[in-house]
């Protein structure tokens, strides 16, 4: 059963239990119930939960944005269903959102040794040690995704030491914390063990480039009160495996 469809039962449970109530004279015993959803005529539930702010600073009309931008958010909505606050929070400065996204693409390409789901964890890992909500729960929800493993990605966002990661990953993440943390302790024997690893000097510079990447953004969210999009809770929270049991394409 999908979180959809199961948030539909029990909403629907809910709305005949508050029916019988009336129907029986009973609502009078009872104090009124406002439900922060509502369901419409085709079954799909509705917030009525008040917009929170997601910014502390103005954040631009979409139809105002520049075609490429726009085209960005069309492109997000049809893929995620949603567009992701961070693109939203950076059109206050449009022509740097196109930068940023242009380099967080690049950053994003796996390769031999490197892979998404590894550069996602840089990202929890770096996020983690700046306390920051809005990239712990938008690329938590990635890393979900990236490995198909709910329980193992949490547990590498929340604490990747204790996760039963192998020393080659422990290490690239320590080296990023590392980074985060203590910048000045950086040596070049930091380097050479990250090259131990198996990874090419390329993928050394991507590491670092990752971690410095998401220590800009983890500051950016912290100061403009980011906050992210409620979707990103629900995300990827099914087993690859038990998707393929139950039938799901996902």
């Amino acid at each position: 059963m999908s979180l959809l469809s199961g948030l539909s039962g029990l909403s629907g449970l809910c709305l005949a239990g508050l029916a019988a109530i009336h129907c029986l004279g009973f609502d009078s015993d009872f104090p009124s119930v406002r439900l922060p959803w509502h369901i419409d005529l085709e079954g799909v539930i509705v917030s009525t939960a008040k917009e929170e702010s997601i910014s502390w600073f103005p954040v631009p009309p979409e139809e105002q944005l520049p075609d490429n931008l726009q085209g960005l958010f069309r492109k997000a909505r049809e893929r995620m269903g949603f567009v992701p606050n961070v693109f939203r929070v950076y059109s206050f400065r449009p022509e740097r959102l196109t930068a940023w996204f242009a380099h967080h693409k690049q950053l994003h390409e796996p390769t031999d040794n490197l892979s998404a789901a590894e550069r996602e964890m840089i990202a929890v890992a770096v996020s983690m040690a700046n306390r920051c909500l809005y990239c712990l729960v938008a690329h938590g929800a990635a890393l979900r995704q990236a490995l198909g493993d709910p329980v193992l990605a949490d547990r590498i966002t929340l604490d990747y030491r204790r996760a039963g990661l192998d020393q080659r990953l422990k290490a690239i993440l320590d080296f990023a914390v590392k980074l985060t943390t203590t910048p000045h302790e950086c040596l070049e024997g930091d380097i050479n063990a990250l090259r131990d690893t198996g990874l090419t000097t390329e993928e050394v510079w991507d590491v670092i480039e990752i971690a410095a990447m998401y220590n800009f953004t983890n500051r950016m969210a912290h100061a403009t009160g980011m906050l992210p999009n409620v979707e990103y809770h629900a995300l990827a929270r099914q087993s690859k495996q038990s998707d393929n049991l139950s039938g799901a394409t996902g």
